[in-house]
């Protein structure tokens, strides 16, 4: 498990450019395969969050239509720091969700 400096004890590396912050928004939701993965997605502090109740492949492409990110992300709660505001289309296997940053 790789610390990060600057941040919460409990954030370590979760793949390229991503940081997992937490599994406590998801412990109680049952990890059921035929259930969306995706709970929630949200932008704040020039970071994209987004919460998997289960591992799942995430894809974050902007407005270009360029992929900024692929990542399978493991369950709970990470976020990718973003250096450039704007729109953000964020697909969690069959789910997407837009997001301005």
């Amino acid at each position: 498990m790789a610390m990060t400096g600057g941040c919460d004890a409990d954030v370590y590396a979760a793949g390229p450019g991503w940081e997992h912050t937490s599994q406590a928004a998801v412990s109680d939701v049952p990890a059921s395969a035929d259930a969306p993965a995706l709970a929630d997605v949200s932008a704040r502090g020039g970071y994209i969050y987004v919460t998997v109740i289960r591992a799942a492949d995430v894809r974050i492409v902007n407005i270009l239509g360029q992929t900024v990110s692929t990542q399978t992300l493991q369950r709970g709660t990470s976020r990718l720091r973003i250096p450039q505001r704007g729109m953000y289309i964020v697909r969690v296997e069959n789910v997407s969700r837009r997001i301005r940053v």
